[in-house]
């Protein structure tokens, strides 16, 4: 059973068609900062997201938990909760690489994956 932390700054999710959910809330898109996410928990939906009192705009520090039973449909499921609301340091060194490195949690092998946030990081560390 999977469990991690990662620190994920808020937005609204974009994709076309997919932006409310079916009780008409903004789905939510978690942008990792650091820490382990499974990338099925990168997208909130606006009625989970407000359950739960997350906004877009904020930064939170989650905890993901897998459920113990898998779904016929949707395959593993995961509980979120939310651990703390950091203070605007600890965001910044977050997003600048002092607390480590950002890993995404491929659901279907349950490898762990650099993201595309940490290989942009490395590319721009010169700066």
């Amino acid at each position: 059973m999977l469990q991690t932390v990662a620190l994920c700054s808020v937005s609204e999710y974009r994709k076309e068609g997919k932006e409310k959910d079916v009780n008409g809330n903004q789905n939510l898109f978690l942008t990792p900062l650091n820490g382990e996410i499974p990338n099925k928990c990168m997208v909130i939906a606006g009625t989970i997201a407000e359950g739960l009192g997350i906004s877009s705009g904020n930064t939170y520090l989650f905890k993901f938990t897998e459920k113990k039973e898998k779904d016929d449909v949707y395959g593993r499921q995961f509980n979120t909760s939310i651990i703390a609301r950091p203070s605007c340091m600890d965001v910044i060194e977050a997003s600048i690489g002092k607390v480590g490195k950002v890993i995404v949690v491929k659901d279907e092998e349950n490898d762990k994956v650099d993201s595309e946030i940490e290989k942009l990081k490395s590319a721009n560390s010169e700066f």
